[in-house]
């Protein structure tokens, strides 16, 4: 499996997409990172292979015998990197899916149908182009109003209403604490005992530590599963 999370938009969710939708369920993969302005999954402790856009060469001969692999795609190499492919007739055919993360606001759904029609016009059939729905807070249908009449009116991409991250306070908590949602799910420590038994005269910083740890271990089990749920949607049983 080889995805390509890609966006002319920047801050809309691309590492958070890259560590904990799809790189927790596809350990073994490599993960490229194309980018040169903001943070990579490789804040979070994922093991990232940084390179430029404008070597698509180098980066192309990696991906060709890649078996899983998974490409975050900074904003401001969107140029580069579909120049590369251009170059190489035929090498978008190594991505099984692009996907374009979208959040609610008007510049995010405009920039989000142009990188549409820019995959189709280089020949990126619709249905390897998949939404990823960000930070929804009730209903894709009431936030999205703009792309979602778009695809109903020229198609381009695939799109399923369910397949919507919703907005939680965990993923910035992770990011300041530069850690992974598995980092979570798997740390089997009880928070909530040692902060209810802690000592009155106990150093504060680590309470808060303690606090904070139990409050995350609360919130992930509810976004791990709204993840599984996306990505089985995403990516078919079969696949």
């Amino acid at each position: 499996m080889r995805i390509c999370v890609i966006s002319y938009s920047g801050t809309v969710g691309k590492t958070t997409i890259v560590a904990h939708l799809f790189y927790s369920r596809l350990k073994k993969a490599l993960v490229f990172a194309i980018e040169t302005v903001n943070e990579t999954a490789a804040s979070l402790g994922i093991p990232v292979i940084q390179i430029s856009a404008e070597h698509y060469d180098a980066f192309y001969k990696q991906i060709l015998t890649a078996r899983d692999a998974i490409v975050d795609l900074g904003a401001s190499n969107v140029e580069d990197f579909v120049a590369g492919l251009l170059r190489y007739e035929g090498s978008q055919i190594e991505f099984d899916y692009f996907v374009i993360p979208v959040l609610s606001g008007t510049k995010e759904q405009k920039e989000c149908i142009a990188m549409v029609r820019l995959l189709n016009s280089i020949g990126i059939e619709a249905d390897r182009i998949r939404i990823v729905f960000n930070r929804v807070r009730h209903e894709v249908a009431e936030e999205f109003q703009l792309l979602l009449n778009y695809v109903v009116k020229e198609g381009g991409c695939w799109v399923n209403q369910e397949a919507a991250i919703f907005e939680n306070e965990l993923y910035d908590m992770l990011m300041i604490r530069r850690i992974s949602l598995g980092d979570i799910l798997a740390d089997t420590t009880n928070y909530r005992e040692l902060a209810r038994s802690f000592p009155a005269n106990g150093d504060k910083k680590l309470l808060a530590h303690y606090t904070s740890m139990h409050l995350m271990q609360s919130l992930a089990k509810g976004v791990s599963k709204n993840l599984a749920h996306v990505y089985d949607l995403l990516i078919p049983e079969e696949e």
